[in-house]
């Protein structure tokens, strides 16, 4: 009786302290290091350049204020082999485990991009602590430069500028939200070609500060950057892709060579038709675009009804103009269906088969496009001199 009195004491004392152990290997949140960002790019002798932006959670700051770039963040660079030896490299000399979950952005050299970076997708895609819905982000500039000089403009904390891109798509057009996930997904899709958000030095702004801004688009075919699309470009391809939210376009004004009407574009709706006629697509786009006049000068009566019309048909040759002509780019400078027009094309074909035989990504730089476009004129509660 007592031997087993004896065994079960001795059992719990097993069971305690195997807990114990395992309490002092849980990590605190002083023990961890957040990553925020992570970049990637070329490295001496055709190795990997990795370098991590790291958040500094208050209890680092002895002030306790992290109201400024430099002591809000720490970047750090190491030439490696991989993504996991670089982590590892760093782990040796931070003095922190570092970890991946809040990771925003993945950045990508235009330069490592152009090699194909296929590993380094398939490696984060399948990190558990890689979120997968972080932003991939192709840097025109080094992606350690690209990172120092993040620095926001109305955000305290890199970590919030990194999550801008979706207000940016909603207000301006100018970009889009391009998740990991999305940029996987479509890396192998066999239906359109990938597209990730482009980050350069601020070309806007005169007063940048080399400060780097998120503008346009990277193109990517048969897993290789391309290309890219600018602002403007980026505006036809969201409107062509049915991911436009809004936006305000600057257009001539058809009744002075001096004067510009500026068209606040809330909804924007395109029917996409495709045949195949002797192996070669022929591609029919309907734009419908709702808008509204938001500038008038002084003599100016845009909204009679002569008027209107007239500034509606102008609006329908200048987008049909500028959006033909970003088609035919991205089929005969690219040679990349980033407007998922293979989700279409697909109906055509019977079975699986014929379809991986056809070749869509392959065939679709012989496309022909045909543009049709509908501009609507809204009130614009415009103020005008009579």
């Amino acid at each position: 009786m007592k031997s087993k009195k004896i065994l079960i004491i001795m059992l719990l004392i097993i069971l305690i302290l195997f807990y114990i152990s395992n309490i002092r290997s849980i990590y605190t949140i002083d023990d961890m290091a957040y990553v925020i960002a992570l970049g990637l790019d070329n490295g001496d002798n055709n190795n990997l350049e990795l370098t991590l932006q790291i958040a500094l959670h208050s209890s680092s700051d002895s002030k306790g204020s992290s109201s400024s770039q430099s002591s809000s963040t720490l970047t750090s660079t190491v030439d490696c082999n991989s993504i996991s030896e670089g982590i590892n490299y760093i782990n040796s000399y931070i003095g922190k485990k570092l970890n991946l979950s809040y990771c925003k952005v993945i950045v990508i050299s235009e330069k490592l991009a152009e090699k194909g970076i296929n590993d380094y997708i398939s490696t984060l895609i399948n990190d558990i602590e890689v979120r997968p819905y972080c932003d991939v982000l192709i840097s025109k500039c080094d992606t350690k430069y690209f990172l120092q000089n993040s620095e926001p403009y109305l955000e305290k904390l890199s970590a919030k500028y990194y999550e801008n891109e979706e207000i940016s798509e909603k207000i301006t057009g100018f970009t889009q939200e391009i998740s990991l996930l999305d940029f996987y997904n479509d890396y192998y899709d066999t239906f359109k070609d990938p597209v990730a958000i482009l980050g350069d030095q601020n070309s806007l702004s005169k007063d940048n500060d080399g400060k780097t801004e998120k503008l346009g688009l990277a193109v990517f075919h048969n897993g290789n950057l391309v290309g890219e699309l600018d602002y403007n470009e980026t505006l036809w391809h969201l409107m062509v892709s049915n991911k436009f939210k809004n936006t305000v376009l600057t257009i001539p004004s058809p009744f002075s060579d001096s004067e510009y009407i500026s068209l606040q574009i809330s909804s924007v709706k395109t029917k996409k038709k495709i045949n195949i006629i002797n192996n070669t697509p022929l591609i029919n786009c309907d734009v419908s675009v709702s808008a509204r006049i938001l500038s008038a000068t002084m003599n100016s009566n845009y909204m009679t009804k002569e008027n209107i019309s007239e500034i509606e048909d102008f609006a329908n040759s200048y987008l049909k103009s500028n959006i033909t002509d970003y088609l035919y780019k991205t089929s005969l400078v690219f040679g990349a269906d980033i407007d998922s027009f293979g989700s279409e094309a697909v109906k055509k074909f019977a079975t699986q088969e014929d379809w991986d035989n056809y070749n869509w990504l392959g065939n679709y730089s012989s496309s022909f496009f045909n543009v049709d476009v509908n501009t609507k004129l809204r009130s614009s509660y415009l103020i005008l001199g009579i």
